[in-house]
Order: C-alpha cells, then sequence, then structure tokens
C-alpha cells in the first residue's frame, strides 16, 4: 500500500494490498478500497468508487467535521474523568452520582487517600492477610475495594457500604468471618482492623 502526501484516510477504512492512493485523496471512513485512486479523488463506499463534485467534497467534509467533533466531546468528557476529584465531581457526573457509583467508580480519582497514605492501606492489607482467618470478609469503604481486590489473599473478600459498621454487624449476624477496617486519625499506621463484635 502506498499513500501519498496528503491524503485522508477516514476511520475504518480498509485498503487492500497493493492499491495506491494518489496525493491529496480522500478515502471515506469505512470505505474499503481495492483499485488505485488517482490524485485528489475522492472515494467512498463499499467497494470505494470516486465521487464527482463539488456538492460531495462539502458533504465528505460535513461528515468530517462531525466526526471530529463527537471525538472532541469524548476527549474533553474523558479529560474532565481524568481529573476531577472524587469528592467534588462536575455538574454533570454528579447528577449521575447515586446511579453509577455502584457499577464504576465516579471519577478515575477513586481513591479517597491522599497518595501519601497508599502504603499505611498497603501495609494494613498486609496485616490483614497474615493476622485473619483465610476466609474473613473485610468490610469498609467503597473507595478502597480497588485495592482490596487487588491485594487481599486466599479467600479473603472486600465488602462496602455507605454505613459499613451496619454491614459489617449484619454480616456477623449471618455467622461471617468479619473484620471492620475504618481510619483511625489517632493511629500511626493511620487505619484500624477489629473483629466486628469488638465494635459494640
Amino acid at each position: 500500500v502506498s499513500i501519498g502526501d496528503g491524503a485522508w484516510i477516514g476511520a475504518g477504512a480498509k485498503i487492500l494490498d497493493g492499491v495506491t492512493i494518489g496525493d491529496g485523496a480522500i478515502v471515506g471512513a469505512a470505505a474499503v478500497v481495492r483499485d488505485d485512486v488517482a490524485t485528489g479523488a475522492v472515494v467512498v463506499g463499499i467497494p470505494a468508487r470516486e465521487t464527482t463534485g463539488e456538492a460531495s467534497r462539502r458533504r465528505l467534509s460535513r461528515w468530517m467535521w462531525l466526526a471530529g467533533s463527537v471525538l472532541a466531546a469524548f476527549a474533553a468528557i474523558g479529560l474532565a474523568y481524568a481529573i476531577m476529584p472524587y469528592d467534588k465531581p462536575f455538574v454533570m457526573y454528579d447528577i449521575a452520582r447515586g446511579s453509577i457509583e455502584d457499577f464504576v467508580p465516579l471519577t478515575m480519582q477513586f481513591n479517597s487517600l491522599d497518595i501519601q497514605d497508599n502504603d499505611k492501606l498497603l501495609s494494613t492489607i498486609t496485616w490483614i492477610n497474615h493476622n485473619t482467618e483465610r476466609d474473613a470478609i473485610i468490610v469498609g469503604e467503597k473507595h478502597w475495594r480497588g485495592f482490596m481486590e487487588l491485594y487481599l489473599e486466599d479467600e479473603r473478600t472486600y465488602r462496602f457500604s455507605d454505613n459499613p459498621p451496619l454491614l459489617a454487624e449484619a454480616l456477623e449476624k449471618q455467622g461471617e468471618n468479619v473484620y471492620l477496617i475504618r481510619i483511625d486519625g489517632s493511629s500511626p499506621v493511620m487505619f484500624t482492623v477489629i473483629k466486628d463484635s469488638a465494635v459494640r
């Protein structure tokens, strides 16, 4: 395949082996090009056929502008998702917060800890892995689920809730080995892990 200078190839276009695309030619999105495309020509369709006239160029230009606009909108939304702090989402995310939080974090900044405190959480998880039953259920805040799913060992599972103590109590009533993890500002390790029955 040879593509000339200044040629535009639309998204998803297929150019078969041995085809030459001339300088300044335009290949429409999803076109299948099996024959050479002349310099400055515009081809669209399956198989790709040359379109002629200024109207075709304007129509293709509009479609490319529309595709670029949609792509730019998705890029802006994705960037907002990536940089937005968890506790202060933009209005459009905040409106849907209750509906989407159970499936995905509201933002990529889903960790409610400062970065320098991540090691303290990892140390706490290591302690849990060495000092709790192999099938223990660890209950805590939903923001820590990524760490827990990655680093808990054996059959230990992590359950989260907007009200972790209430969930821990309910699970313990079902006869489960339950440990509650919570932030303790007075502790140098920052976290406290307690057997749920010790809370009451």
